[in-house]
């Protein structure tokens, strides 16, 4: 994907979305080198189908990587919840995600 900013003229990746997080960064190189690349942004990883527990151990394994984690997000809301029960869940799940995904 190209695109023009008034920073950089062209920024030939964006983003790179792995799917699933299924290898710890400071053992691939490969996933190394997508985190330091000049032209990479930030490179975001979805949970995969994994539950939120799992999600975020990987993504704490994962340096450099943050998360996309919409499934993994709700798990535990619904909708015969409080209000408070649910808000809590919800606010707990962030902050959770958000640490994972400052290592």
């Amino acid at each position: 994907m190209a695109v023009t900013t008034p920073e950089r003229s062209t920024l030939d990746i964006l983003q790179d979305k792995a799917t699933r997080l299924r290898i710890d960064s400071v053992r691939s190189t490969t996933a190394v080198g997508s985190v330091r690349h000049p032209n990479v942004f930030r490179v975001v990883a979805l949970s995969g189908g994994y539950g939120l527990e799992e999600a975020n151990d990987r993504l704490r394994r994962n340096h450099g990587i943050v998360a996309s984690f919409s499934r993994a997000l709700v798990e535990g809301l619904s909708a015969q919840q409080s209000d408070v029960e649910f808000n809590a869940l919800l606010d707990r799940s962030i902050q959770n995600i958000f640490e994972a995904s400052n290592t």
